[in-house]
């Protein structure tokens, strides 16, 4: 099926799986910008409800200026330092957001489970993205992306606690995306 250009409401479905985690599909390995799951892996962690997600592509711009016939004019425009980043708004508090939040090690979920604020390591992975059209739900984008993911902070109190996760696609052969 060839991609419908056409206007949209678009509903987000996101996984990810940490730097360092093995993974056993398509064949067993460790997650790293070299080496990624695919969509059957069991390991991928779902990122709970969005309601949200932004994403935008940024670069540094390079202006070349040359003389036409003697005033100096623009004659091209050179691009540099190409990012994409975005904005997962959650829906729900998540183990991942609470570790991003508290920049501690990963939590798995047990009860109890102590954690030490200010002491885990960066978070980079895969972030698996899927894109739905909102009129037929059918699949729009798909998207692989090697990331780093930062947290913006949380609200507690007598309000829902919507998470905001930021992530900057890292570089790698293995990032892909699909228009379906």
């Amino acid at each position: 099926m060839a991609f419908t250009e056409k206007p949209r409401l678009i509903g987000t479905h996101a996984w990810f799986i940490q730097e360092g985690e093995t993974f056993t599909s398509p064949t067993a390995g460790t997650v790293s910008k070299t080496s990624k799951p695919d969509a059957a892996e069991v390991n991928l962690l779902h990122m709970g409800i969005i309601e949200n997600m932004d994403i935008e592509s940024t670069s540094e711009e390079i202006e070349v200026f040359g003389p036409a016939p003697g005033i100096m004019v623009l004659q091209d425009v050179l691009e540099t330092k190409r990012q994409l980043n975005g904005t997962l708004k959650l829906k729900e508090l998540t183990l991942l957001a609470l570790q991003a939040v508290m920049k501690t090690d990963k939590l798995v979920g047990t009860s109890a489970e102590q954690f030490n604020p200010l002491l885990g390591k960066t978070i980079k992975g895969w972030l698996k993205l899927q894109h739905y059209d909102g009129e037929d739900n059918s699949e729009v984008i798909r998207l692989d992306l090697y990331v780093h993911l930062k947290a913006q902070g949380i609200s507690m109190g007598d309000t829902l606690v919507e998470p905001s996760l930021d992530f900057k696609t890292l570089y790698s052969d293995l990032n892909t995306g699909v228009g379906v």
